[in-house]
């Protein structure tokens, strides 16, 4: 299970509307199983979630998820919504069992971890105890700010403040990763610009890179939709497949919601107190050079054995014969990098083959080899293969039409590597912007399957015809299915 907390410094962000939205998305494109805590006094987004039968309470009536008709394939799992007041051990103010509320809620999160995908926390403004709590026990953590004259002042308090994100992970939760700031209900105005312009200059490294542009910064914009979502508890996709005139919104919001799951996807997996993180990027937050950090304790080792005494090394179950492996090779020191399940540059030792692999690509020169000599390692290889829409991520391909995109895959290669012949790791680079790495694997042991990235485009296709053509159709507001 991930865990991840919206929160502001101030009310009025947005913030609880924003986290309905993306659990309505979570469930309903990427099918995950949604846990939504609200610590919140307001509980607004319980209000919003149980207004249809998409969301539960616990202790409610139990609707199951049943077969679509035309489809015949199952629906998500409903939003599973808890608000705090109804959980003994979390009242409604933390007070001075500050220790005592937050020891309840990492255990309630190892409860229910086995049977969530994701728990989305909604809690009061900072510096609330509560606030505080949830930022000790999350796994990231994302927050959405206004462009007003306050604004400014609000994110360093955010960030900086006693109660902020810098403290807190010094303090309380070094694994807690900062997706960054999100300025919400953008319109575009004069004022609103100048704002945007002001906060991007004093604030910009805690800014989340658009993908769509190097230069620019993630935001959402103010939706008629999502007010009209929020009021009837339905996704915005909803109300976009019944009305035309909401499909813009919803593709300017299906950009952002896109943009961060695609960060959530690399926050590793963890219950609470699951490591200590001391692997992720530190604080201030900048432009990593790579996104995904899941820890693989059993590879570090032998890579930094490998690395820093020129000898060879196993990598899994692959045989590298001793003494032709070495330090100075820089093709082999890539191809080991490249087979870290975790990520190519996870450990300090790989941070400048990588690096110097990433520029020699840019500049178009040929991939690096590595000669393991005789006896050595066959079927053990790396190889760069330029991403486009016939060969990308499904959740990379560009969905605007072809003549706003300016390339249809959000990453410009996909390094596959292979070990005794088998898929290990394939590294998705300048994903979503430049020195962003998405990395996958399917070694023994993984989680998931080997996909193809020739088929992502008809996949993507075939769901986007789905999601247009309302597969939940009969899953309105009025609560059926």
């Amino acid at each position: 299970m991930k865990t991840l907390l919206i929160a502001a410094e101030k009310g009025g962000t947005g913030r609880s509307a924003l986290l309905c939205q993306f659990a309505h998305y979570l469930r309903r494109v990427r099918g995950a199983r949604i846990r939504v805590l609200d610590l919140a006094e307001s509980a607004c987004s319980t209000a919003s979630l149980t207004r249809t039968d998409r969301a539960v309470l616990p202790g409610g009536r139990h609707v199951p998820a049943k077969p679509h008709a035309q489809t015949g394939r199952a629906r998500a799992p409903r939003i599973q919504v808890l608000p705090g007041g109804a959980v003994h051990g979390l009242p409604s103010e933390a007070g001075e069992s500050s220790a005592r509320y937050y020891a309840n809620m990492r255990h309630l999160l190892r409860v229910v971890a086995p049977f969530v995908d994701v728990c989305l926390i909604d809690c009061p403004p900072l510096p609330d105890p509560r606030a505080v709590c949830a930022e000790a026990n999350a796994d990231a953590m994302l927050s959405p700010i206004v462009l007003s004259s306050e604004a400014l002042d609000s994110a360093d308090d955010l960030i900086n403040g006693p109660h902020g994100v810098r403290n807190v992970r010094a303090r309380l939760n070094p694994a807690l990763r900062f997706f960054g700031l999100l300025p919400n209900m953008v319109e575009d105005t004069p004022l609103q610009r100048v704002q945007a312009r002001a906060l991007q200059t004093q604030m910009g490294a805690w800014l989340i890179p658009d993908p769509r542009d190097p230069d620019g910064f993630l935001q959402m914009p103010r939706l008629d939709a999502i007010a009209q979502a929020q009021a009837a508890g339905v996704p915005v996709l909803d109300i976009a497949w019944r009305d035309a005139a909401a499909r813009p919104a919803w593709r300017m919001m299906r950009h952002c919601l896109d943009a961060i799951a695609l960060r959530l996807d690399c926050v590793a997996a963890r219950g609470p107190g699951a490591g200590t993180g001391a692997n992720l990027p530190s604080i201030p937050l900048q432009r990593r050079r790579s996104m995904c950090n899941a820890s693989i304790r059993s590879w570090a080792p032998r890579l930094m054995r490998c690395l820093s005494l020129g000898l060879a090394c196993f990598i899994g179950t692959s045989v590298i014969t001793p003494g032709l492996t070495h330090a100075d090779d820089w093709g082999c020191q890539v191809i080991l990098c490249l087979s870290n399940p975790g990520d190519p540059e996870q450990y300090a030792p790989c941070v400048p083959p990588i690096e110097k692999l990433w520029r020699a690509l840019r500049h178009g020169d040929p991939f690096p080899t590595c000669d393991f000599g005789a006896g050595g390692s066959q079927g053990t290889s790396a190889s760069n293969t330029f991403a486009r829409a016939a060969y990308c991520r499904e959740d990379l391909l560009d969905r605007r039409g072809p003549e706003e995109r300016e390339r249809p895959c959000g990453a410009r290669g996909a390094i596959n590597t292979d070990i005794n012949g088998q898929a290990y790791t394939r590294a998705w680079r300048d994903a979503g912007g430049e020195d962003w790495t998405i990395t996958g694997f399917y070694g023994a042991g993984s989680t998931g399957a080997s996909y193809d990235p020739t088929q992502s485009a008809p996949l993507f296709l075939e769901r986007m015809q789905r999601e247009e053509g309302g597969e939940d159709g009969e899953d309105d507001a009025g609560g059926g299915g």
